[in-house]
């Protein structure tokens, strides 16, 4: 039994991050831009900085 635990533990250790946090996106931000998954691009978030 303790092969088995020891072996999920290791399964565990082994996911790598989710693409989201790879991205950096921000997930308030994401809501906002609706349900169709994209991001902003580098352009529109310069944008954001003008205003």
């Amino acid at each position: 039994m303790e092969k088995k635990n020891s072996n999920q533990e290791r399964k565990k250790e082994r996911r790598p991050a989710p693409i989201q946090q790879d991205l950096g996106v921000d997930q308030d931000e994401q809501a906002m831009n609706g349900e169709y998954g994209m991001l902003e691009t580098e352009e529109e978030d310069r944008l954001h900085d003008k205003e």
